[in-house]
């Protein structure tokens, strides 16, 4: 019964609801606003509803060292690390999404093979959303606004329009650095790894990079092999790093991350 073009604030809104509830609730709460043309504000600390939020619906607020302050276009994954962590690490390292942190930490598990386990140990990833999102966290961090020590770290392609914020190797996005690179190999090894034929496999890699959005490529490779998407992605950037990523700026990464660790 509310009146068209009304304003709706709803104060935790997953109290006393199943998860279930809670995102069918969402879903009525966004038809809603669609329908009747409404605001609606609401708070919330249930993973649920957050995911059934746009990305542009989700706006946080963050206590820095001397105000609070907010943050746009959030991901889940950070907050809910910042809203419930009990981890202590050294370093908060952020990134835009899942596949930038896995080429994190694949990176530096080639970089520093020795004492890998220490690094996962004083260094938490989280990924934060888009790059605008890093970016703000990078210069709240180097204003030491931030609670702890931490490293914005942007994809290749963005590090022209974020000079500041330290970038992943390569030019392109993540996923079409690597699938790119291996290709110019003619995915030399691919094979052997995903334990697939190689006339089979190699058209359907082909057929993924032609797909306009390179954030589908693991997924429709991962589709094609039964094997699901963070799998194929965890495959091509162990291949990447030990067979196109170049030394000099491997080493050079990794020794940006070990600066960030003893606050350089």
């Amino acid at each position: 019964s509310i009146p068209a073009q009304s304003l709706l604030v709803i104060d935790e809104v997953e109290n006393s609801l199943h998860p279930q509830a809670q995102r069918r609730f969402i879903k009525y709460l966004l038809k809603l606003t669609r329908v009747k043309k409404l605001q609606i504000i609401l708070s919330t600390h249930s993973p649920f509803v957050l995911e059934e939020l746009p990305p542009i619906a989700r706006i946080m607020l963050v206590k820095l060292s001397d105000r609070k302050d907010i943050l746009y276009e959030v991901s889940t994954e950070y907050a809910l690390s910042t809203i419930d962590d009990i981890a202590h690490p050294e370093l908060y390292v952020y990134l835009e999404d899942s596949e930038a942190v896995a080429l994190f930490w694949e990176i530096m598990r080639n970089q520093r093979s020795n004492d890998y386990n220490e690094y996962c140990k004083k260094i938490k990833t989280t990924a934060v959303g888009n790059c605008s999102t890093v970016a703000t966290l990078n210069l709240l961090g180097k204003k030491d606004k931030l609670p702890v020590n931490s490293l914005s770290i942007i994809d290749g392609d963005k590090k022209t329009e974020f000079p500041d914020c330290l970038a992943l190797p390569g030019e392109y996005a993540p996923e079409r650095q690597v699938m790119l690179d291996l290709k110019a190999t003619n995915w030399n090894g691919l094979s052997e790894r995903f334990g697939v034929g190689a006339g089979t496999l190699f058209s359907i890699l082909d057929n993924a990079i032609l797909l306009p959005d390179h954030h589908e490529w693991t997924t429709y490779v991962g589709d094609k092999i039964m094997q699901s998407k963070d799998a194929v992605w965890s495959i091509l950037i162990k291949v990447w790093v030990s067979n196109c990523l170049n030394e000099q700026s491997a080493s050079a990464f990794a020794q940006a991350i070990d600066d960030a660790l003893i606050g350089k």
